[in-house]
């Protein structure tokens, strides 16, 4: 994966002209922005440009020179395919022949258009159909790449998003669900009200079902007044249940009548009420296996298995770890980024090949911990120590075990140091920023030659 150059967010689809005529792909995109100002354009003349300009993950569309001087149109579109992407294309050429015409189409070509007075506004149509089936916005977390497997999130999330019939979120931990949860509320008709999320794992045993449904004064002991609960601050919104295999089964009788009849009884009362609210689930357990165990609700299965997304994990989209790496460094300072700031050519190839069993949330730590080195020793130090901490067996993937020395712990060093002081050296609060065990951290302290400054 070559390095992705850093440019600042941009909220309109991008087209990327591709013509080894670069005065006339210029002129081209000046006339297409014309034509369709909701879309930006950008020229490259070469192959070797064009892929390392698509690499950066950003473009919305392709329009294709037949002929380039490195190759040609159609090992553009090859060498995207073999990196997992799937981006609509045009080609253009002065080769009007129907035999080229023919191999342009077979090869999945929205169009194969002749450079002649009336092909601007050919072109312009087409890249208006682009237009309205790109997403607008930017997108965020998991959603940020042009893999196959993100894009049939993408599709999913837009489907789910014209119903109002509840979701089931599947992925592994550390894969966005619940941004992939805000994602369909945002493109909804509620996308106005309310998202709230709860994770049911972290419901106070016990207390789950006033939690969720709310409770009366004298309900139970310490219940000194009413109280609503979660479903009715989600009304006219959208709830997402976060972690539902951890949810008492005694609940999830109660949460069977919300969403068959629509209603709900707080704790305390005999009363119901009509709930407004759209239910969506995520787990990163089988939910299917635990029905057969008799851990899950059979009916409450079925009723929430209406739509389901499947969030892929990022080992299956390594194509996008540039795109969400330039992302995450632009977020966290504060939307600017330049090429300083991002991995060195050797550091790309470590990143793009790790299998990150943590998903975009490891990812998002370890651009967080460049990040931290980068505030003391500046960003070729802050990736040098992230990518040397990929190296090592426990740290990423939150084991105990020993973990191979670094090329260098002057990095690590001085990033601990910067992490422990901002927590004033508690290391079960610095442990818990990064992910890891007390015992991992201790670890990585004592190599660094820090234990007994604590």
């Amino acid at each position: 994966m070559s390095p992705p150059e850093a440019r600042p967010p941009e909220r309109r689809p991008l087209v990327l002209v591709v013509d080894d005529d670069a005065p006339y792909g210029t002129l081209l995109t000046h006339a297409l922005h014309a034509r369709v100002p909701e879309a930006t354009f950008e020229v490259e003349s070469s192959h070797a440009g064009a892929i390392r300009r698509i690499s950066q993950g950003d473009v919305a569309a392709l329009i294709l020179d037949v002929a380039l001087p490195d190759g040609d149109g159609f090992g553009v579109v090859h060498a995207v395919r073999r990196g997992g992407r799937e981006i609509p294309f045009v080609f253009l050429s002065a080769d009007g022949s129907a035999r080229t015409a023919v191999r342009a189409l077979q090869a999945g070509a929205l169009d194969y258009l002749v450079k002649d007075a009336g092909v601007t506004e050919r072109l312009a149509r087409a890249v208006r159909g682009v237009v309205d089936a790109h997403p607008h916005g930017e997108d965020d977390g998991p959603l940020v790449g042009t893999s196959v497997a993100i894009e049939r999130v993408r599709t999913e999330v837009r489907r789910c998003a014209r119903s109002e019939a509840p979701v089931r979120i599947e992925g592994e931990t550390g894969v966005g669900k619940e941004l992939v949860a805000r994602s369909i509320h945002d493109a909804s008709p509620r996308g106005r009200g309310p998202f709230v999320a709860v994770n049911c794992g972290a419901l106070p045993e016990g207390l789950a079902e006033a939690e969720l449904f709310g409770h009366v004064r004298g309900a139970y002991t310490g219940a000194g007044g009413d109280r609503a609960g979660l479903i009715e601050h989600a009304a006219g919104g959208t709830l997402l249940l976060d972690e539902l295999e951890d949810l008492p089964l005694a609940v999830q009788g109660k949460l069977l009548r919300l969403v068959q009849e629509g209603e709900y009884r707080p704790v305390g009362t005999p009363r119901t009420r009509r709930a407004d609210v759209r239910l969506l689930a995520a787990s990163n357990r089988d939910l299917a296996a635990m029905v057969e165990e008799g851990r899950f609700r059979r009916d409450l299965y079925y009723r929430l298995d209406v739509l389901r997304v499947r969030v892929p994990p990022l080992r299956a989209r390594p194509s996008d770890v540039g795109a969400l790496i330039v992302h995450l460094v632009r977020r966290r300072d504060g939307g600017g980024a330049d090429a300083a700031m991002l991995p060195l050519p050797h550091e790309w190839v470590r990143l793009s090949s790790y299998a990150w069993p943590g998903n975009v949330r490891e990812l998002e730590n370890v651009v967080e911990r460049a990040r931290v080195v980068a505030d003391v020793s500046g960003w070729r130090a802050g990736w040098a120590a992230a990518v040397a901490q990929l190296d090592g067996v426990g740290f990423e993937h939150g084991a105990d075990a020993a973990v191979a020395e670094p090329p260098s712990v002057d990095p690590e060093r001085v990033a601990l140091e910067a992490l422990l002081g901002r927590h004033r050296w508690r290391r079960e609060a610095a442990a818990r920023e990064l992910g890891i065990s007390r015992v991992t951290l201790w670890r990585r302290m004592r190599r660094a030659g820090l234990i007994g400054e604590a």
